[in-house]
């Protein structure tokens, strides 16, 4: 494997993982969506970096409605073609239009760490288990 195909995943592949929830994080609902708020970890490093930074004791991610379903449909049972169906379904979206919404969604929630990606039938995310591209 060459350098420059490192960490690509074919988009077969991608629909095949299993998305899952990060595990501590607090979520409050509203009508129109959700707040994901994730607590700084307190690990030695964050500490000593507190004494030269300000850095937040927790960060906020507001979803709309649409992101609040995908992010329901984000536990740990279905697939990312699951989820692309189920989210096209609900929001009445041709397939045409929902999966490059979700996977870029997806991505993004990737990203920061809201979600991992687990490879079916495996308890745990695949090795280097990096958002879809």
């Amino acid at each position: 494997m060459t350098q420059g195909n490192r960490g690509k995943v074919s988009l077969e592949t991608v629909k095949k993982l299993v998305p899952t929830r990060a595990p501590a994080v607090e979520i409050q609902r509203y009508d129109n969506g959700l707040t994901i708020t994730v607590r700084r970890s307190d690990t030695r490093l964050a500490r000593v970096l507190s004494w030269f930074f300000i850095l937040p004791l927790s960060k906020r991610f507001n979803l709309d409605k649409h992101g609040a379903l995908v992010w329901d449909l984000c536990d740990g049972r279905r697939n990312v073609e699951e989820v692309i169906r189920k989210f096209g379904e609900e929001e009445k979206l041709e397939r045409e239009r929902a999966e490059p919404s979700v996977l870029q969604f997806l991505t993004m929630l990737s990203g920061r760490r809201l979600v991992s990606f687990m490879a079916p039938g495996l308890g745990r995310p695949p090795s280097g288990s990096q958002a879809p591209r």
